[in-house]
């Protein structure tokens, strides 16, 4: 069984990001497989086996567990009455709003490449009696809310905010974790450096691996996290930058495109031009025929 690997693709109100139900463990909740959203499975009662390859955790009444997309592994009920919440959701349910929060660091923290190691995507988080009644009681008002209304609301995110943010919390209670919260505020702490960079460099040969070995971070934690700071990943971004500078530069008529891709940063004008019609919609050639022509007629 342990072999048995498919790929769960399905998200009921795939619109609103999550889905949040009360139910026990499924048959196909029993083969080893992966999904492309984040999942949370707290247990309401009884008890359940949550495998991940040889290796497996025994989770009771008032554990949890949180595991990021494409992390394989089994769920089991151990007990006949066992129960459980379950909340998945996707990533973007909480950016931009959520940028500095133990949410974003978390889900942060999960989706690195080393994540897919049990310790660090946290099979099983025990929680206090008193947060216990308090993460039943968020998840009784969310799918009170799902099933009432038929739109997304801010209540909803709320909910779905506050118990994100209670797995979170005993998340970075774990010794381990706790070392990779302070590693995250260090990163989190560099990032307005990294952008200004860029903005400065962009017309070197900049990559992530470079700029992960220049700022002494995690290449892995820098491609994760700096989508969320600059609202597009680092090669957009980059080519973003670059294209920008080729639009100045091509009102001067003298200049020659080929001398405009070096300027910006490519090393190829073919590439200079694919990647100025995706951005500007035009060729160079035909963007600076267009201000030829508004300068004459001006």
């Amino acid at each position: 069984m342990e072999n048995n690997l498919f790929l769960t693709t399905f998200l009921e109100n795939n619109a609103n990001y999550y889905h949040v139900s009360r139910r026990k463990p499924e048959f196909a909740d029993q083969i080893q497989h992966q999904k492309d959203y984040y999942e949370v499975c707290f247990v309401l009662k009884g008890q359940l086996r949550h495998r991940h390859n040889r290796e497996q955790y025994v989770l009771s009444s008032g554990d949890c567990f949180i595991i990021p997309p494409g992390f394989q592994h089994a769920v089991e009920a151990m007990e006949e009455n066992t129960m459980c919440f379950w909340l998945m959701f996707q990533g973007a349910l909480f950016f931009p709003g959520y940028y500095h929060s133990n949410i974003q660091k978390m889900l942060g923290s999960l989706s690195m490449e080393n994540c897919y190691d049990s310790e660090r995507a946290q099979m099983k988080i025990n929680f206090p009696q008193m947060e216990q009644n308090q993460i039943c009681h968020l998840f009784d008002c969310l799918i009170y809310e799902c099933d009432s209304v038929s739109e997304r609301s801010n209540n909803s995110l709320i909910l779905i905010a506050s118990i994100i943010n209670t797995v979170a919390r005993n998340y970075f209670n774990n010794p381990i974790m706790a070392n990779e919260l302070c590693r995250i505020n260090e990163y989190d702490a560099i990032m307005p450096d990294c952008l200004r960079y860029i903005d400065e460099n962009y017309m070197k040969p900049l990559t992530i691996s470079f700029m992960a070995k220049h700022f002494a971070v995690s290449a892995s934690y820098f491609s994760v996290i700096f989508p969320k700071v600059a609202g597009a990943p680092f090669k957009q971004y980059l080519n973003r930058k670059r294209i920008n500078a080729a639009v100045a530069l091509c009102a001067d008529q003298a200049l020659p495109f080929h001398k405009i891709a070096e300027l910006c940063g490519y090393a190829d004008t073919s590439t200079f031009y694919r990647n100025f019609i995706k951005y500007m919609g035009v060729s160079p050639s035909s963007f600076r025929t267009q201000l030829q022509n508004a300068s004459n007629e001006s």
